[in-house]
């Protein structure tokens, strides 16, 4: 079973991910913040990380950052890692990209819109083309 990982201090966001991902053949840990997401990392892979831009006492670039450096020092798998932002400024998708992140979506999404991207990421890890 694929193992998504969301990083959002929204409560009412991890509520909304959780109920538009229940039905998908998948399992979803949820984490508030740096330090959390850094523990369960440490823990366990995972397949496709959502990671939030804004998040209370830190940001999701560095955050990001913080991800890739532990499993690159481990030499482990770096899983698809999507940005969840409202930002709608013109540049910021490419900011975005620039960072090293695979993609994002912007917030407010749909349930269904959310659970096709999810797909195609996991598809991707599935078929080994970002392994």
């Amino acid at each position: 079973q694929k193992h998504v990982l969301l990083i959002d201090d929204s409560q009412a966001m991890q509520a909304l991910v959780r109920h538009s991902l229940e039905n998908e053949e998948l399992q979803l840990s949820t984490v508030s913040n740096e330090q959390e997401a850094r523990a369960i990392i440490q823990k366990r892979n995972f397949d496709l990380i959502l990671l939030d831009i804004e998040l209370e006492g830190s940001n999701g670039f560095d955050v990001f950052e913080v991800i890739n450096g532990l499993l690159q020092r481990d030499d482990r798998f770096v899983p698809p890692i999507l940005a969840l932002s409202g930002h709608d400024a013109e540049n910021f998708g490419i900011k975005v990209l620039q960072a090293g992140f695979t993609g994002r979506i912007r917030k407010p999404f749909k349930g269904a819109d959310l659970r096709r991207i999810v797909r195609m990421h996991l598809l991707r890890t599935s078929s080994g083309q970002l392994q």
